[in-house]
């Protein structure tokens, strides 16, 4: 979790100074809930310091399917500005799944897309192959945070 979290804020903090931009961060599992809000489109000082206490809580699979539908469809609610570039990052070490019945699938997820997301999975070679059929994927296991840089910086200039 600490080079995760080192890799988001390196990321986060291009931005940091551009006020238009603004940083949200939904953590999953929770043991008494699906997923937590942790941010909700607060400026990099604030983020920054949420990110910091954000801590891991052991194994078990992660529901990043749910998750990631959950923020594209509005059923986790974020104050996503009118207009906006809605840039989604995944970070995962597991391959995608689901809780819930009916289970939500890639393509279920991908589906609730409007298509004007940038949406990037970071995750291990392995678990790549949960994360191919819409966005784009990285390695968990490199400097990611220059590779989002050059992901988003086309449609955000």
């Amino acid at each position: 979790i600490h080079n995760m979290r080192n890799e988001v804020r390196a990321f986060s903090s291009l931005y940091g100074g551009r006020v238009e931009f603004r940083f949200a961060l939904v953590t999953y599992p929770r043991s008494d809930r699906d997923y937590e809000v942790n941010a909700d489109f607060v400026p990099f000082s604030s983020f920054e310091s949420v990110l910091s206490g954000v801590r891991t809580n052991g194994g078990g699979a992660e529901p990043s399917y749910d998750v990631t539908q959950w923020v594209l469809d509005g059923t986790i609610p974020l104050a996503w500005r009118s207009g906006a570039i809605r840039v989604i990052v995944v970070i995962t070490d597991e391959e995608g799944q689901s809780y819930h019945s009916p289970r939500n699938t890639e393509t279920t997820m991908c589906d609730a897309a409007s298509g004007a997301e940038v949406i990037t999975f970071v995750t291990t070679g392995s678990a790549r192959s949960s994360f191919d059929e819409c966005g784009s994927w990285l390695s968990i296991h490199t400097a990611f945070h220059e590779n989002l840089h050059s992901i988003i910086r086309d449609p955000c200039s």
